[in-house]
């Protein structure tokens, strides 16, 4: 229940958000606002100001702007119309739904960033991967780094994200490498459990914070990253994890669920369990979070934008994505995780609307956009009753294409 709350409460702010962009963007190109509702269904409560009726209405879910002529029928030609302001005025007002959606996850994610940055405690490189800027710079399993650019190094929040002078520590020596990154280097991580995420196998199996994993299926484990890669290799399969919690050795079957995720821009089911590794927190200075919050609301946007593309051009499944359900178990296991972990998710669902409601389909501001565009190259008006025609198409294929989320939703959820 407390997911389909949070839900509902997300949907409805970033809706309202949407509808919000769109309302400030009308009254500041001179168009009529005639209505602003908060919700949907009968009025509760409202008030007018001005040429606007501001409403509450019954149903708590999102809300909508009513522009004077924006039904192409009901043009009477005003200058305050809609659908009678140039066509810079008409872009404007549309694409600043999306860009308000945008701004918000930027702002969910800022929210987040400011608890502070989660790391790795320790030094010690546990496996370097193949063909990674790492191993390239001549990194080693076992090496220690010492110091980043002659400062301490201490852990792995404070690894470099570009070119650095590292000290390392190898065997006996000491030895001094430029680095472009340390990507591909794998910190050594234990591996005991930091947390179990609520509602996935591992909780479910009985799994707890604190174990520590000696074998996955007799397979002895000395890393996290050992453990993570033997789980992700076995989806849909029974895995038997050998645990040590206090004194008690114990050995619990966990069915490892699929998933399909994105490898090298390649679609790959891989095995999940639902645990966390064990990190420290340390705070970030507000500049820092406002510097990666940016970097996280332009990563998401492009990420999603890439995985439609990869789903409209055929490169993954359809099944790959996630509905409105999907949604809600996310933000339900977010929120038992914390309110940090609840704002990213929130950021991440905020940018996800902007982005796709920048398609070109009709009845998505997407299309609006894209008819605009038409007109703008062909001079002229699309006539009304195609423009209806076209919005009636868009309506009905966004009702199947939701409509068909959700049936994947219910299969990935309910049937195993």
């Amino acid at each position: 229940m407390a997911a389909i709350l949070l839900t509902v409460l997300i949907l409805g702010i970033l809706i309202i958000v949407h509808e919000a962009g769109h309302f400030l963007v009308a009254l500041l190109r001179g168009v009529r606002v005639e209505r602003f509702s908060v919700g949907f269904g009968p009025k509760i409560w409202g008030f007018k100001r001005g040429e606007t009726e501001y409403l509450l209405s019954a149903i708590p879910f999102g809300g909508y702007v009513k522009m004077a002529g924006d039904d192409p029928e009901a043009v009477e030609g005003r200058p305050d119309e809609f659908l009678s302001r140039p066509l810079r005025d008409r872009f404007l007002i549309i694409l600043a739904g999306p860009l308000a959606n945008l701004a918000l996850g930027f702002l969910f994610f800022f929210g987040a960033e400011l608890f502070g940055r989660d790391y790795f405690p320790g030094n010690t490189i546990a496996r370097v991967k193949e063909g990674s800027p790492a191993q390239k710079h001549g990194l080693l399993p076992g090496d220690r780094i010492l110091s980043v650019n002659g400062k301490p190094f201490s852990d792995w929040g404070d690894a470099p994200s570009g070119r650095a002078r590292i000290e390392v520590l190898r065997g006996q020596d000491t030895i001094f490498l430029e680095v472009e990154s340390l990507e591909g280097a794998e910190p050594y991580i234990p591996p005991v459990l930091g947390r179990t995420v609520p509602g996935e196998p591992a909780e479910k199996a009985g799994l707890m914070q604190g174990d520590t994993v000696l074998a996955v299926d007799s397979v002895s484990v000395r890393t996290w990253g050992e453990m993570v890669e033997y789980i992700r290799a076995r989806p849909g399969k029974e895995i038997t994890f050998t645990l040590k919690r206090g004194a008690d050795t114990l050995r619990i079957n966990v069915l490892a669920r699929s998933e399909s995720t994105l490898e090298d821009g390649k679609e790959k089911s891989i095995g999940v369990v639902g645990v966390l590794a064990p990190t420290q927190r340390k705070p970030v200075s507000v500049l820092a979070a406002l510097r990666d919050a940016l970097a996280e609301t332009i990563y998401a946007a492009g990420f999603i934008f890439f995985v439609l593309l990869k789903i409209i051009t055929g490169g993954i499944s359809p099944g790959s994505i996630g509905g409105p359900l999907m949604m809600g178990k996310a933000v339900g296991q977010s929120w038992a995780l914390g309110v940090e972990r609840f704002l990213a998710t929130a950021g991440l669902i905020s940018v996800n609307l902007c982005v796709v409601n920048l398609l070109p389909i009709p009845a998505l501001d997407g299309g609006h956009l894209t008819i605009f565009s038409i007109e703008g190259i062909v001079r002229r008006r699309i006539p009304p009753k195609w423009h209806i025609r076209i919005q009636l198409a868009g309506l009905v294929l966004v009702g199947l294409l939701m409509v068909v989320v959700t049936l994947m939703d219910i299969r990935k959820l309910f049937v195993r």
